[in-house]
């Protein structure tokens, strides 16, 4: 996994990719309603004073690094504080189970595949790489069998494609501690071992490819990790977890990579 030196605001970027989609309404009981129509809230309920006003206290600076350091800003226990925990900005994070092995996301109009702990095609544990090399199939090869599984696709449709890194992002729920998978619940409803697509919801908490390349480096693509909620990017020939999606507007794109591209 490669890192950059630099800040490349993957999230914060969401907020204009996803401005136009559909307002979905306040859910929880302390919860604000949504400040830009359709951006997906991150999840987090809890404010920083409120930890101070538990007696968590204010973090020990992390080793290594002057700049962190220095003498933390003054916040009163129970004093308010405008970060993302007390305002909870955006739209609640709300997906329905289709009974047939995928959620929709009632924010964004996206359909996901749910993952299995079953060995099988949806298989939570399964690794893929980008690119051809090695022996591990690639993410083009995986989302071509999911459109033809079954001879009708996956859950009845054939337009399943490789989610691309904003997507992915609108998923993560950073309310939710390492090591657990940093999602909301139905993508972690029912998992146990051996079970099935359509009766369970897994996820692993790791890195997962989105079909987003990264600008500085071709031979790279943008990834998105479920136990952290980071977003980086990793060497194509690596190894990650996939997750299929469809639905959503795609504008001008190829439904198929042309048969010269070396990407299976």
């Amino acid at each position: 996994m490669t890192r950059r030196g630099h800040t490349r605001a993957s999230v914060a970027a969401l907020s204009l990719a996803l401005a136009a989609l559909p307002l979905a309404g306040c859910a929880r009981e302390r919860e604000e309603c949504p400040s830009a129509p359709g951006v997906p809230a991150t999840g987090q309920q809890r404010s920083y004073a409120d930890r101070l006003a538990a007696g968590a206290g204010v973090p020990a600076p992390s080793p290594g690094g002057a700049e962190r350091a220095a003498t933390p800003a003054p916040v009163v226990p129970g004093h308010p504080v405008p970060d993302d925990g007390a305002l909870r900005a955006g739209s609640a994070l709300r997906f329905r189970d289709n009974g047939d092995g995928t959620l929709s996301d009632e924010t964004t109009g996206l359909v996901w595949e749910k993952k299995s702990d079953d060995g099988g095609l949806h298989d939570k544990d399964t690794l893929f790489t980008w690119v051809e090399g090695g022996p591990l199939t690639t993410i083009w090869a995986w989302i071509d069998a999911v459109n033809h599984e079954g001879g009708r696709g996956f859950a009845g449709r054939t337009d399943w494609r490789i989610p691309n890194v904003k997507e992915l992002v609108t998923i993560l729920d950073y309310s939710v501690p390492s090591p657990q998978a940093a999602v909301p619940p139905a993508f972690t409803a029912g998992c146990k071992d051996g079970c099935r697509v359509d009766a369970c919801s897994c996820t692993g908490a790791s890195y997962y490819w989105s079909s987003t390349s990264d600008a500085l480096n071709e031979g790279s693509s943008w990834v998105v990790g479920f136990g952290n909620g980071a977003v980086g990017v990793a060497a194509k020939g690596g190894a990650m977890y996939v997750r299929a999606v469809r639905g959503g507007t795609v504008s001008g794109a190829r439904a198929r990579p042309r048969k010269e591209e070396p990407w299976r």
